[in-house]
């Protein structure tokens, strides 16, 4: 149906290889302005782990030890400094793992709380600099990040990691890119990105394979009193696949019917990945976002700012004021 698109990503396959293979050796993410701490990893090791999953931090609910620990030794078996309380505590809830990690030393704090359905919860505080990030992700919907540094505060709401770095690039690069390292190191945060932004750019210049408006249209089928109707547009958001995820992923389930929100719940759970992010497979959801897209449009020029400019109005349906010429 859509055999252009198709070409496109197998013609950069060998270079999503050799991408991957790059990523496994590759610095993980640091930044001065983030002050030195512990890493929480060790903590994590053989109890329980998280995946960065279309720009979420999930807890893995295929890896997981229930149970209530407490270390007084570090990595390397050596006794633990006593001013410095590290505590993990996973239970199961209806089958699913919750988890609670805290580690407090004298000036830095580190509280994560994470649940199975894709609740999470990271805070990080450093009393002497009066410095905070707080990473408040819901289990459906917008996450809140706040940074505070002294005095100055920034607060942003975003659906996901990825939509934060193509709109706010330097809060990803100095705050939550060294913050989410220390739980997770062989994630190359920033590495990712980059290629991110390069494969979208690449496929600017070519056709959406979905309008949102179409999307949009097909969701609301969900309503009709036709079950053959129904029925038809879940198959074909099924097939769509991630180029549908985030019309759905924004949605408020609260005032849907009954019907509506089922199956929209059912198909993000179906539809969403559950393994970490690759630029190919960010590539292929975000190029259905039209604020990424209108992000990565305007910052590029002569014909292929055209090409971009041509693939959001056929995206939005709309001419985007922002990069109107």
């Amino acid at each position: 149906m859509y055999p252009h698109r198709s070409n496109f990503w197998r013609s950069i396959s060998v270079r999503a290889t050799f991408l991957w293979l790059l990523l496994k050796v590759a610095t993980p993410c640091q930044s001065a302005s983030f002050p030195e701490g512990p890493e929480l990893s060790e903590m994590l090791q053989g109890n329980s782990a998280f995946r960065m999953v279309l720009g979420r931090v999930s807890l893995d609910v295929r890896k997981y030890r229930v149970g209530q620990f407490r270390f007084k030794t570090d990595a390397n078996g050596k006794p633990s400094d006593n001013k410095i309380i590290r505590s993990l505590n996973i239970t199961l809830e209806r089958g699913s793992p919750n988890l609670v990690l805290s580690r407090k030393q004298e000036t830095q704090n580190w509280i994560i709380e994470a649940k199975g359905n894709g609740r999470t919860r990271i805070q990080f505080d450093e009393s002497a600099s009066s410095y905070s990030v707080v990473w408040d992700q819901p289990s459906h919907g917008i996450i809140s990040v706040l940074v505070r540094e002294g005095d100055k505060s920034t607060s942003i709401k975003a659906l996901s990691l990825w939509h934060i770095w193509f709109e706010r690039p330097e809060i990803c690069r100095e705050h939550l890119f060294p913050m989410l390292s220390r739980i997770e190191p062989n994630w190359n945060l920033e590495l990712i990105a980059r290629e991110t932004d390069t494969r979208l750019k690449e496929a600017l210049a070519i056709s959406p394979i979905v309008s949102e408006k179409r999307v949009r249209d097909l969701l609301q089928d969900f309503n009709s009193n036709d079950s053959t109707i129904r029925d038809r547009a879940h198959r074909e958001l099924r097939y769509l696949g991630l180029a549908a995820l985030t019309p759905m992923m924004i949605t408020n389930l609260e005032p849907l019917g009954p019907e509506q929100s089922r199956r929209i719940e059912r198909l993000i759970q179906t539809m969403r990945p559950n393994t970490d992010d690759t630029p190919n497979r960010l590539a292929s959801w975000l190029s259905c976002d039209s604020m990424v897209c209108r992000s990565i449009a305007t910052r590029l020029d002569g014909p292929a700012k055209d090409s971009g400019i041509l693939y959001v109005e056929r995206l939005t349906g709309e001419t985007p004021p922002l990069i109107r010429r």
